[in-house]
Order: structure tokens, then sequence, then C-alpha cells
């Protein structure tokens, strides 16, 4: 009866079934079903829905439970060779019991159990069976997993929306989201629910983005629609896909920009086309660089000295770029403009009204008005940052206010910008962390330093990893051996 009642496993069905037969033994089991169903985006939205749609729920306890946990950041630890996860401040939420762990990702993490990989909740419910040979973490609310050397496609309920039948899986851009499966040869485009859009054999096809995907043919790429039709035929040597409407394509050793629709934005004229910044294409021209948007307008004329260093520059930075001529630099607005002449041998950007500059090989500041305000001593000098700037002196790193004035000794071999409160620096190959009055938070005895999620700081040292909560200022979780 239970079966037959609920054979499209739906929501309404399984709440129909417990309104039609309240005292059968499978109404908990349907519940059950409901309560996974509704809330397995496991976010505390899901939580919040479902006690407001069914109030009648029998474990209520259970919810609020579940909402807590979803609210939480957790982190992957190892204890005894056994994987689990602690919270913020340390305390173990899901116990070591994996033979490995993934970060979470909308709310479910990978882990590993004798050589397979199945999903758990931050509840540590296992909501997928251990029954893949690789997994990958759910984007979009679907997964890529992999069982004998093929590839599929899995939703959080666990049902198989592409079966283990193809060669490479991709795509699920955030608005497009579609995927890309490839199967001998022959390219498939899909819907996240596995509704086929249309198939196709090309040597190379990429991820659906302003909806385009670049497709090669002949050795040559071209762009075809949501559909598979052809929207900009295959006469490029090559393509990249699509962002804010335009994509760089290449013909014959020279770079353009394409709209959708397969318009030139700009010729394929051009030795070199950077990625947009701001709004604007660093575009160079015979060893002169101006920039363009995206209308394909040269809004900043071609006119400037161009050095690969310019490019690694990144472009327009609030709203000023880095220009050069005569092997000199200043810094150009997006009307190409100067707003410092080019008078330095090197120039960064401004920060807090300051901007650090170079001239015979030393560094220095100076303001808008390109008064002096920070005399030039420096070996090198850096952007300000939360009211300091790294500077280097005598080959070490430290840092100055904006007086110029020395506020933590240059003495260390190399250090980051500071950035919510600290700065992790390197002294004997060996890493640490400074506040911002220049005390060790973190001594230098670590291999290696990353943020894990904001106010938490992985620590690696001889193999072993320990977390670092830097709102408690304290380790609140260490590896044995540590």
């Amino acid at each position: 009866m239970f079966s037959f009642s609920t054979k499209s496993e739906s929501i309404s069905d399984y709440h129909a079934f417990i309104k039609k037969y309240p005292d059968n033994h499978n109404v908990k089991k349907a519940w059950d079903k409901i309560y996974f169903l509704a809330t397995n985006n496991f976010t505390p939205e899901d939580y919040d829905s479902f006690l407001k749609k069914f109030p009648n729920f029998p474990e209520h306890e259970r919810v609020m439970a579940d909402l807590k946990k979803s609210k939480m950041v957790l982190f992957p630890v190892s204890k005894n060779g056994k994987w689990g996860f602690i919270d913020s401040v340390g305390n173990l939420q899901i116990n070591c019991e994996y033979d490995w762990a993934d970060d979470f990702t909308e709310g479910t993490a990978v882990v590993i159990r004798n050589e397979k990989a199945g999903y758990i909740s931050k509840a540590g419910n296992l909501i997928i069976p251990f029954s893949f040979d690789e997994a990958n973490a759910f984007h979009n609310g679907v997964a890529v997993v992999k069982r004998s050397s093929k590839y599929g496609l899995i939703d959080k309920t666990g049902k198989q929306i592409l079966p283990f039948a193809y060669d490479d899986i991709s795509g699920n851009d955030e608005k497009e989201k579609i995927i890309v499966a490839l199967k001998a040869g022959i390219y498939n485009f899909y819907t996240i629910k596995g509704e086929l859009l249309f198939e196709g054999k090309f040597e190379k096809a990429g991820d659906f983005s302003c909806g385009r995907s670049y497709v090669v043919q002949n050795g040559q790429y071209g762009f075809i629609n949501t559909k598979g039709a052809m929207a900009i035929p295959a006469i490029y040597s090559w393509a990249e896909s699509f962002h804010n409407g335009a994509a760089r394509v290449k013909l014959q050793d020279k770079f353009g920009l394409t709209d959708t629709s397969g318009r030139s934005i700009l010729q394929c004229e051009y030795d070199r086309i950077d990625e947009f910044s701001e709004g604007l294409a660093l575009v160079l021209k015979e060893k002169k660089f101006g920039f363009a948007d995206a209308r394909g307008n040269l809004v900043v004329p071609i006119k400037f000295d161009y050095t690969s260093e310019l490019s690694s520059s990144n472009g327009f930075q609030s709203g000023l770029a880095k220009a050069e001529q005569k092997k000199k630099r200043g810094l150009i607005n997006k009307e190409g403009k100067f707003i410092i002449p080019c008078e330095y041998d090197d120039i960064r950007n401004f920060s807090d009204d300051l901007c650090a500059v170079k001239r015979s090989g030393k560094w220095g500041y100076i303001d808008r008005n390109k008064k002096q305000k920070i005399n030039f001593q420096f070996e090198s000098a850096w952007d300000f940052s939360q009211g300091m700037a790294r500077i280097k002196m005598k080959g070490k790193t430290g840092f100055i206010n904006q007086k110029g004035e020395i506020i933590i000794p240059a003495t260390y071999d190399e250090a980051t910008d500071f950035a919510d409160g600290i700065s992790i620096i390197v002294l004997s190959g060996k890493k640490g962390v400074l506040d911002e009055e220049g005390k060790p938070v973190i001594p230098c005895e670590m291999d290696e330093i990353k943020l894990a999620r904001k106010g938490m700081l992985k620590l690696e040292k001889n193999g072993k990893v320990s977390y670092f909560g830097l709102f408690l200022k304290k380790q609140v979780w260490a590896e044995s051996g540590f």
C-alpha cells in the first residue's frame, strides 16, 4: 500500500499517505522522506520553511538540531588516521571515522570509507551511500561522480541524473546551468535535470557562458548557441568563453573581440588583448597599448609603450592604470588623461591617498598633487592596507605608517599586506603571523599558513595540521603530534 500510494516519491504523495493512513506503520518512513526532500539543500532557510509548512512534523527537536548545525562552519580534521569535522571553536561536531573528508559545499561534504566515496550532511548523516570511486562537491544542486572509469551525475537525493557512461562531465555555469558530457567523441548537452538539449561531434567543446559555448571543428574555433546551432562560424585559430557579452578570439596570430552574435567588437588586428578590468581591456598593437571597452571603443588611445609587466599589473584598479612613455611610468584615468605624469622608474596605485613611486633605484610615496610625502629610501614599497604599507630595506620586509615611520621593523624575508588585522610573514623559510602592532600571533615555525575561512587559519607543520581561531586568538584544534 505504501509503495503504491507513493510511487511518484513526491512530497505531496507522502503527505497524502500520512493524512489518509495516520495509523499505518509506514507513517514515520513517509515523514522521513518528506523531511529529506524538503530540506535537501541543507540550508537554514530550508529548515525554517519546513517548520512553517509542516508544523505537525513529529520530530520538532530534530529539525531544530539540524537547523542549528546548518548554520555552523565546519572544518575537516584528522585524528589517528581518521577524518571528521570541528566547528569554529574547535569542538568535534562529526566524529573522526572516515578515511578522508573534504570541505562542506552546499551543505554536503564528500567523505571516503573503504576506498568508496559518499556524502554527509552537517548533522553527520550519510545522505548518499559510499558507492563511488570518485566524487566531486555539489554545484548548483548536482555533483559529478565516477564509477568504473566512467562519469555520471547525481542530485542531492542520490538520484542518478546521468548514468555512468561518460568520459568527462563539466559545465553547470551559475546562470546557464548546462551540463557538457563527453561520450565516445560525441558531446552531449543536458539540463541539470538530465534532459538532453542536443548533441554534436566536435574536437573540443567549452562550457556555456552568455548563451554560447566554443567548439572546435577541423582545428578551428567557433561558437554554438543553447540549441546546438552554430551561432558564430568556426573560423578562429583560438577562442575563449564569453565574459560579460564579449569573447577574445584569434585569427592569423592576431587577437580581436567578438560579441555573441559574431559581430566583431574589435577586429583581429591586435598583438594582445588582456582580460577586462573595471570594464576596460588593455589592447596591444606594434608595441604600443591603449584600452578598449566591451563595445569596441578605444577609450584610451594606443600610444603608450608596452612591457609585459604592465599586463601583470591587471589594468585598471580603482579607476587608474599604469602607463609608460620613454621608459618612465605614471598613472592614467579611464579617459587616458594623466593623473600622475610618466616621470618615475616605476609606480603602483593610490591607496589611502598615497602612491608608491620609484626614482633612482629607491621607492617613496607621493600624494595626488605629486607632492613627496615619504622620502625615497626603500628598496621596494607597496600599497597601503589598514593604514600600513609593506616596505623592503636591506633585503628585509617591514611596515610603515602614512607618516613614513617604521612601525614594524624590516626583519622578515617576506610578508603579506595586512588583512583582517594580520600579516603572514616568512623568516628563514618558515611562516608565522603578526598582528597590527607587530606582535607575533603565531611564531615563524610553520611550513604553511592558509586562511581556511574568515576568522580561521589552517596551519601545517611537519606534515601535521592545526586550526587557529583569529577571533579567539588561540589554537582551537591540533592534530596529534603537531
